[in-house]
């Protein structure tokens, strides 16, 4: 058993439905103030339904067509007559997305809304997650140009938001379809891993990056339920090594039904260095404080130091929901 530690704060992990980026930047300041160390502007309103806000500009494209699709979303292959190698892929919309809602944070935080030490977070999706929209021959051949457009994307935030002032979040959940054979692809760990690696390699070494780790919460349900966290410990060390810089920290889901001591024992073997934070999905809306208190406790006896956190973003929730959960977060700090 780990000696316990009080919370490292709350992680949130990117979309939260409110009316805009600054109605969430006051509501998380009022809800949760010093417990965070960074806020995302909420990915509000195309962007709550992450990759899919994307479609638009891949319906658009001259190379690419719908060719047949799966819930939630479609998938694309190539025009006729089309040469993957001449597919490039112009402005994704992240980076004017990101600057308009940092100066609204950067206002805030000069009007003591938000405390002085907070970074403004931006999440991106790892690119072969943008890639799995397309047909699965497609997916390797097309990562490079997803890759070389997130890094635009990266750059552009780097150089207008102060690199003390900001934090890149990679979403990496699409890896785990495929390491779960939900996705019959010939890729592994190893590729996986690189690919990952590659999109962070992007991030300047004096901004913060961290990784959201992701079973999906489409309809509030995982692609395949998780039997205990022994693949996201495996993925997290991976990234860990592959990595030559500092890492902010990895974020872990919790099922909700999971508070026994099998989910949460293979967190003994995370590697990821003392100065990466730890934040587990522990909070759950549904069950409350008891709940989220009960799995907790469990993730104690497995682990030190760890924050808390939802699994996954809370756009799917109702946003009237959303200050109850906020304060949820709030109480959990407080009485752990």
């Amino acid at each position: 058993m780990t000696e316990q530690e009080p919370p490292q704060g709350v992680h949130l992990v990117g979309s939260i439905p409110l009316a805009g980026s600054e109605q969430v930047f006051r509501d998380v300041g009022g809800a949760l103030g010093d417990h965070v160390s960074r806020v995302p502007d909420g990915e509000t309103g195309e962007r709550l339904t992450w990759v899919r806000w994307l479609l638009p500009l891949l319906d658009s494209h001259p190379a690419l067509q719908r060719v047949e699709g799966i819930m939630p979303y479609p998938l694309y292959g190539l025009r006729e007559g089309v040469d993957v190698a001449d597919v490039g892929f112009g402005e994704l919309g992240y980076a004017r997305e990101a600057l308009a809602s940092y100066e609204v944070f950067a206002r805030l935080k000069r009007e003591a809304v938000l405390p002085p030490h907070v970074r403004f977070q931006v999440g991106l999706p790892a690119a072969f997650d943008v890639c799995c929209v397309f047909l699965p021959d497609l997916i390797q051949a097309l990562r490079p140009a997803v890759a070389a457009a997130l890094a635009n994307e990266v750059a552009t935030i780097a150089e207008q938001i102060p690199h003390r002032e900001l934090a890149i979040q990679w979403e990496v959940c699409m890896e785990f379809a495929v390491l779960e054979n939900l996705v019959p692809l010939p890729i592994g760990l190893d590729d996986l891993v690189a690919w990952v690696a590659d999109d962070a390699a992007g991030v300047p070494d004096d901004v913060e990056v961290g990784f959201h780790l992701c079973y999906g919460d489409y309809e509030h349900s995982h692609f395949v339920e998780p039997t205990d966290t022994d693949l996201l410990v495996q993925l997290a060390n991976a990234i860990a090594r592959a990595l030559r810089r500092d890492i902010g920290w990895f974020h872990l889901p919790v099922p909700r039904d999971r508070d026994d001591d099998q989910y949460f024992e293979p967190l003994q073997r995370l590697q990821t260095g003392a100065s990466t934070e730890v934040h587990l999905g522990l909070v759950h809306h549904t069950d409350g404080l008891e709940g989220s208190a009960r799995r907790l406790e469990t993730a104690r006896r497995h682990l030190s130091r760890f924050g808390i956190a939802t699994e996954c973003g809370m756009g799917r929730r109702a946003p009237e929901t959303i200050p109850e959960l906020l304060a949820l977060h709030a109480r959990l700090c407080e009485t752990a």
